[in-house]
């Protein structure tokens, strides 16, 4: 108040207050109101100057200048009793609205004021003095500020209940959540202003009109849950309306939440509204190919729905025809109607159908039927539980004898398949009956003999060319996958060194009877029965010998020693070590195991021992050291071998010590070479935590409690055994594995046919993108953080292993191959 500038306005504005709303345009184009024209009584130096396009009640509002304009408002009440013309509120409220009178601009005062960033106080004050001001229809500040998603702007109007029922619309709705959508970027959420803005206009929406069809429609095909959250709750909606639109709009998430959110829907399951529900389950399946049989049943768990897939994957086939198997399915009459089926499934799958020995037919036989039990499920699932689609079809049919080439696409055409796998050598295009059916192919599997007439006729205009949608994508695989070796572990196997107490591996003499005098170990010993049966292979047979832990050990040293005598590393006289041994090939069978001894039971261990045994695993050239152990004494040397480890690229797993808040620091997991591992209960509770300020003294935890390690023959031990020693090896286990194929997924190896045995040296002994000395730490640590639990940095789980809990969640089947090349090709796990 005490601005000079401030004081002369408000003087003049007492004496002639109509002044603020006049223009200062040349008299020829007045626009302003009142008596006459204030050109006429200014000079040309006025301070707004001869060629300024505006009033002064405008400028006010676009400098900002709040006092000015407050007290412009106070005195033009005064108008509405001395212009004398009859002019009231309402013309007073006309003046206000009006633009600026510049002919390039339309914006009003509260316009003005809403574009300025720090303009809300102006605008607050605006609307306070009357929210009229908001409600000419010439003025756009409104709908501005939902494009521009200024949401305080928003939130200053539906500070009043006309401009509620003004502004809150079904079009101005719509109108928002166009402007959110125009600018949430591709990959990302929507700005939080605009989601503001459609919140706010959401939550104050009085009635259902404003909550129409067509609006609820954009929120769920925008997929926003917050904003549907976020509404009145005392409206009652006809949710069963809402749903439907949630199913054609293919929003899982939606129909789950509504179903949710009103459990009490059985009007679902009645016959007036079945089409709604088959549309539903239709419209889910088909319209989320990405979603596993795991996620559409979580959606359909509180309410009544069939059967969404045929699987017969998992049937025994190489012991039982199909064949009989089928026949007896579809002649079944007890309760027949006990196994029901959606009208559109999921997928069906069907189980190996060349994989019994003695019904193989081979080329040159003569065909003594056509095989049609494919075609009997088919016909079953059609004429008697009345599906209608099937999205995925996989048939792995007979090399010799398949089904009719024919009806095979008869049944892609009735069944609307768009994902076909169907193993047929050298399948037609052509067999697809119409261009209908052709369109509607997304994925196509394709198996070819190498004839040049099947892959011209492929590649030709009536081949691939003739269906648009397909994704096409090209493998290399076996005709039975069964029969090829899943993963080559064995080609490049991850070298760990062991640190510990040396390792005892020796299998008790077979008694008389065939039995094991001592029961053995774990994974050491063999199902005769299997062998027997094992032909999968012409590898197997070399491979049987590395079933053994005594296989995988390349090579050992002792280091525990006195002047006359030394004690040797594979005659271990404590189970621990053998144990972790045990536990590291459980994980990683292929992995090459190298001992080396430094104590004979499980204390005593000098740095010194430790310190020269780092130093032999350098000379070996190992990728990876284990050391199950802590050590309270810390010498120079012994940190000097773990940096030149870490040095030649070596990955240091440690153990924290046991000893609960008796010790605070050991080594060598203090070294900052290192990565310590403690153990914990299956729950993530760490087992012997240390003193409150030793929390940073590991970097992950593993379930190391209770763990089956296996009772060592000829040695006082136990089959489980827990501690963060057991922790660690599991731990060396998983890196080795990880490494293992880390290495096949960066380094193809030559193909060799089922008759050409594989060199050793298939791989390079050392692969190009190992050469970094932190690749080998970088891989596993980000494979580790892959596999944490949900909201923890530092648990590690087991079944997060590349992934596979998503798999097993879903149903589907655990494959080594699969695994390395989707997963271990990762774009993520690239080097930087």
């Amino acid at each position: 108040m005490d601005n000079p500038n401030f004081r002369i306005i408000r003087i003049i504005l007492d004496i002639v207050p109509h002044l603020s709303f006049e223009s200062l345009q040349p008299a020829n184009e007045i626009r302003g109101w009142g008596e006459e024209s204030v050109m006429k009584r200014c000079k040309a130096n006025h301070s707004y100057g001869r060629n300024k396009k505006t009033t002064p009640f405008h400028a006010a509002v676009e400098d900002e200048r709040t006092q000015i304009v407050a007290h412009m408002l106070n005195r033009g009440d005064s108008l509405l009793s001395t212009t004398g013309g009859g002019w009231d509120l309402q013309d007073f409220i006309k003046i206000l609205q009006r633009p600026k009178p510049d002919r390039l601009s339309s914006l009003s005062a509260l316009g003005l004021a809403a574009i300025n960033n720090n303009g809300m106080e102006t605008v607050e004050m605006l609307l306070r003095y009357n929210p009229k001001i908001a409600m000419s229809p010439t003025d756009k500040t409104f709908e501005t500020s939902l494009k521009e998603g200024k949401d305080g702007i928003v939130d200053a109007f539906f500070e009043y209940e006309e401009l509620q029922k003004e502004f809150i619309t079904a079009k101005n709705i719509l109108l928002a959540l166009e402007y959110l959508s125009k600018n949430t970027p591709k990959q990302g959420d929507p700005p939080e202003s605009y989601m503001k803005v459609v919140c706010t206009l959401i939550s104050h929406a009085p009635t259902k009109e404003e909550l129409n069809d067509e609006v609820v429609k954009e929120i769920i095909q925008l997929n926003l849950r917050r904003v549907w959250e976020s509404r009145n709750k005392n409206i009652e909606l006809e949710i069963s309306e809402f749903l439907h639109i949630a199913v054609q709009c293919q929003n899982a998430e939606f129909v789950k939440m509504f179903m949710d959110e009103y459990p009490d829907m059985e009007d679902l399951q009645s016959e007036a509204n079945r089409n709604i529900r088959e549309m539903l389950v239709t419209k889910i399946i088909k319209g989320n190919p990405d979603l596993g049989m795991q996620q559409l049943l979580e959606i359909f768990r509180d309410s009544e729905f069939e059967e969404l897939c045929f699987d017969l994957s998992r049937f025994n086939s190489k012991k039982y025809l199909v064949s009989d198997f089928v026949r007896s399915l579809i002649s079944h009459q007890d309760n027949p109607d006990l196994l029901s089926y959606e009208h559109t499934l999921k997928y069906a799958e069907f189980p190996n159908l060349d994989a019994k020995d003695d019904e193989k037919e081979i080329f040159g036989d003569d065909v003594h039927y056509e095989h049609a039990e494919v075609f009997l499920i088919l016909d079953w699932l059609r004429n008697d539980k009345k599906v209608r689609e099937i999205i995925e079809l996989t048939v792995p049919d007979r090399l010799v004898n398949p089904h009719n080439e024919v009806k095979i696409g008869n049944y892609v055409k009735f069944f609307q398949v768009q994902v076909l796998n169907w193993r047929f050598l050298d399948l037609s295009i052509t067999v697809l009956p119409d261009q209908e059916t052709k369109d509607r192919i997304k994925e196509l599997h394709l198996y070819a003999s190498g004839k040049r007439a099947a892959i011209s006729h492929w590649t030709s205009e009536n081949g691939i060319l003739t269906l648009p949608n397909l994704k096409v994508s090209c493998t290399s695989d076996s005709w039975n996958p069964a029969q090829m070796r899943l993963a080559d572990l064995e080609e490049m196997p991850i070298k760990v060194a062991l640190i510990d107490n040396g390792v005892l591996s020796i299998s008790p003499r077979l008694s008389n009877n065939g039995s094991f005098r001592n029961s053995n170990m774990n994974h050491q010993g063999e199902d005769s029965k299997d062998q027997s049966n094992d032909n999968k292979s012409i590898f197997r047979k070399e491979s049987e010998n590395h079933k053994t832990l005594w296989s995988r050990i390349k090579g050992g040293k002792s280091f525990v020693e006195d002047n006359s005598r030394v004690s040797p590393w594979l005659f271990a006289s404590n189970p621990h070590g053998t144990q972790m041994a045990n536990l590291i090939c459980a994980i990683d069978p292929w992995c090459d195991l190298y001992v080396a001894k430094v104590t004979d039971g499980q204390a005593g261990i000098m740095p010194a021992r430790v310190t020269r045994a780092i130093e032999w695993a350098i000379s070996r050239n190992v990728d990876i050291i284990s050391m199950s152990f802590a050590i309270s004494e810390k010498t120079d040397e012994l940190e000097a071998a773990c940096n030149t480890a870490a040095a030649a690229g070596i990955v240091l797993l440690c153990s924290t010590h046991d000893e609960g808040l008796g010790v605070s620091t050991t080594y060598p997991a203090s070294f900052h070479n290192t990565i310590t591992i403690t153990a914990c209960d299956d729950y993530g509770k760490v087992l012997r935590p240390g003193p409150p300020n030793d929390t940073g003294s590991f970097q992950y935890k593993v379930q190391g409690q209770s763990v089956a390690a296996g009772v060592i023959p000829f040695l006082d031990s136990d089959d489980y055994i827990s501690g963060s020693s057991v922790a660690t090896a599991i731990t060396a286990g998983l890196s080795s594995l990880i490494l293992s194929c880390d290495r096949i997924a960066k380094n193809e190896p030559k193909k060799f046919s089922s008759k050409e045995r594989s060199p050793k040296n298939v791989y390079p002994s050392t692969p190009v993108h190992e050469k970094h000395k932190r690749y080998k730490e970088n891989t596993i640590t980000n494979h580790l953080k892959e596999m944490l639990a949900k909201e923890s940095k530092d648990y590690i789980l087991m079944e997060n292993f590349a992934e596979i809990n998503k798999k097993i969640q879903d149903g589907r089947d655990i494959v080594a191959k699969e695994i390395i090349s989707s997963y271990f090709r990762s774009v993520r796990f690239s080097e930087k």
